[in-house]
């Protein structure tokens, strides 16, 4: 099951033009250009999302998360965010996407990240 959200919320960033993805040893990190918009950390039990916007500018109660900008590493992507299901922050990635100025490809296909991974393989 969490590798199935896994796949919704990378597929959720790659489908926008102009968003490249790094894996690194830690994170999935997504760019657009030289800008880091959002990192992406899955554990055995969770998937973590940081985002490069102001947490400030989203209701706590409606969208669960928390500003990690007083900590150095998180300081390009203090939105903090656990998801749980594939539609928990949809409308916050559609605003961030707008922020800089990206906009859907309409010519993207999904992809199965969980197959193309060997360290994500089905057990």
């Amino acid at each position: 099951e969490l590798k199935q959200i896994y796949n919704i919320v990378k597929n959720e960033f790659m489908k926008y033009s102009g968003v490249t993805n790094k894996l690194t040893k830690s994170y999935d990190c997504f760019y657009c250009g030289r800008k880091l918009i959002a990192k992406l950390s899955i554990t055995s039990a969770k998937i973590k999302v940081y985002l490069a916007t102001n947490p400030a500018n989203y209701n706590s109660k409606q969208f669960p998360h928390k500003d990690l900008s007083h900590k150095k590493a998180q300081a390009k992507t203090p939105y903090y965010t656990l998801v749980k299901s594939s539609l928990s922050v949809k409308r916050v990635y559609a605003d961030i996407m707008a922020e800089n100025g990206l906009s859907e490809n309409p010519s993207y296909k999904p992809v199965d990240y969980v197959a193309k991974f060997k360290f994500m393989k089905a057990e």
